[in-house]
């Protein structure tokens, strides 16, 4: 069983329309309401690829409401601390090709006691040297700073150095439409996809990719290879959709991933 934890949950309302202009009425089209979140988007990639997952987050009014029922109704088990307020909705709109505009609103407050009713629901917390870590190159920049650029393998192998001596054990590490490293300590290996794909929303690519390889990796760590391959498969299919989408092209698009070992 993995155990997902989302302290800001959303529903994600994914809209689309042919442009966006000041003071007029946008017509728009094909709306999409979606549980989303960092964990909850980990367990429902889980859960597609046959992995026991539980969800726990803190959730509040109807739109908790919304989110909770709609992972359970999906099979996902949810632990669930309540509070006051109402769950985010963020809006996500793409307005054309590779035009895409976020509008990511504020959780509900969370006070002292929800963060104990939280603790209690979890035996305990590892605060270092980390199992598995997902930056992507935004993050690696703006938590460590550390840059790092799609195909500059000398640069790579500088930064999985230094976060393993900062005490990560493996690093994922997801560059979007540039591809992604993964590192052990001893090799590191760089996946790519060879085709294109129409972007819709980039919102749980991140997080679909993480699940995706951990479905493979996780109990079989000598597979990086395939779960390299389903990490990016999985990922290019999630930006083609609103949400996390159904998952139908990966199969396909697995056989378009080419991996290769940098060191």
């Amino acid at each position: 069983m993995i155990y997902t934890l989302t302290a800001n949950p959303a529903i994600d309302y994914n809209i689309a329309c042919d442009g966006l202009a000041a003071n007029t009425v946008t017509r728009t089209r094909n709306a999409v309401y979606t549980p989303n979140g960092k964990g909850l988007n980990v367990s429902f990639t889980l859960d597609h690829y046959g992995v026991d997952t539980t969800i726990l987050g803190f959730f509040a009014g109807f739109s908790g409401e919304f989110i909770v029922k709609g992972a359970e109704a999906l099979g996902v088990p949810v632990k669930p601390v309540w509070t006051d307020g109402i769950t985010r909705v963020n809006v996500f709109l793409n307005a054309g090709p590779d035009t895409e505009y976020n509008m990511v609103n504020a959780g509900a407050a969370i006070n002292e006691a929800n963060e104990q009713e939280m603790f209690e629901l979890i035996d305990s917390l590892i605060a270092m040297e980390p199992l598995l870590i997902k930056p992507n190159d935004d993050e690696l920049l703006d938590i460590f700073g550390i840059k790092v650029s799609g195909g500059d393998d000398e640069s790579v192998k500088g930064a999985m150095a230094e976060l393993h001596a900062k005490g990560a054990r493996n690093v994922l590490l997801t560059l979007g439409g540039a591809g992604a490293y993964f590192s052990n300590g001893e090799h590191i290996w760089f996946a790519n996809r060879t085709f294109d794909v129409k972007l819709l929303s980039t919102v749980c690519a991140g997080d679909s990719s993480l699940a995706a390889f951990l479905s493979v990796w996780h109990d079989a760590p000598e597979r990086v290879e395939d779960a390299l391959r389903l990490s990016m498969a999985t990922g290019a299919n999630v930006v083609e959709c609103p949400g996390l989408g159904d998952f139908a092209k990966v199969d396909e698009y697995k056989k378009h991933i080419e991996v290769r070992q940098v060191c």
